[in-house]
């Protein structure tokens, strides 16, 4: 556009995404919906069970329990608070080739996924990557995409040792031999294409022989606890 137009334009590609499940939910004994799978959400969450008080309503009492029990109790909630989700994109590679090009699509891919819910919950998002570019805070989806469409995978062959500033929420990398000596935590979404020894009981790393919907699926139900 710019050689026949005379004018500055740019088109941007923006990864692909996957559809989360909207029955993502945790429950208490008796089965009752508690919370979803983004658990930041202002609101009340259901947290214990109490003796019931003559000014409670009747649509917070547990019947199940307080038929048990031989007298009335009541479900207890706590509020909730609205947070941030504050995630870091891994985007230095020490050997960049097709397959870690192809690794780093899919992992986008994954980060668009995931952080679509947040704006239609109003969840404040964080993004910070290796560039030592400051860090993104995109208020709306197509802030976001746009974002997603301009980071690069960076080849760096010393790879510098990484003093995380923040608490992250999550971890994207296609690099797990890195991070899995330097994070304890099971939030690490790492993608994996090459031939490599994986703990995926501890860390979440995706290969081609999964199916991608049943992996972040599967992501979402074992952080909500």
């Amino acid at each position: 556009l710019h050689k026949n137009y005379k004018i500055s334009s740019f088109s941007y590609v923006y990864p692909l995404f996957y559809p989360l499940p909207q029955d993502l939910y945790l429950s208490d004994e008796e089965g009752n919906k508690t919370s979803y799978s983004f658990p930041s959400v202002q609101g009340e969450e259901f947290h214990s069970l109490r003796d019931y008080q003559p000014q409670d309503p009747l649509k917070i009492i547990a019947w199940k329990p307080s038929a048990k029990k031989g007298k009335l109790l009541s479900k207890s909630f706590e509020r909730l608070k609205r947070g941030s989700i504050k995630i870091l994109i891994d985007n230095i590679e020490s050997n960049i080739d097709s397959t870690s090009i192809k690794e780093f699509d899919q992992l986008l891919r994954f980060v668009h996924s995931l952080l679509i819910p947040s704006f239609s919950l109003n969840i404040p998002v964080i993004i910070s990557d290796l560039s030592g570019k400051e860090d993104s805070t995109p208020k709306d989806l197509e802030t976001l995409r746009k974002y997603l469409a301009e980071i690069e995978l960076l080849e760096d062959k010393d790879k510098k040792k990484v003093i995380l500033s923040k608490d992250y929420d999550v971890i994207f990398s296609i690099d797990y031999s890195y991070w899995k000596e330097r994070i304890k935590s099971n939030r690490l979404v790492s993608v994996e294409f090459h031939k490599r020894d994986h703990e995926s009981s501890k860390f979440f790393v995706y290969t081609p022989k999964e199916d991608p919907q049943e992996f972040l699926s599967r992501f979402l139900i074992l952080i909500q606890g």
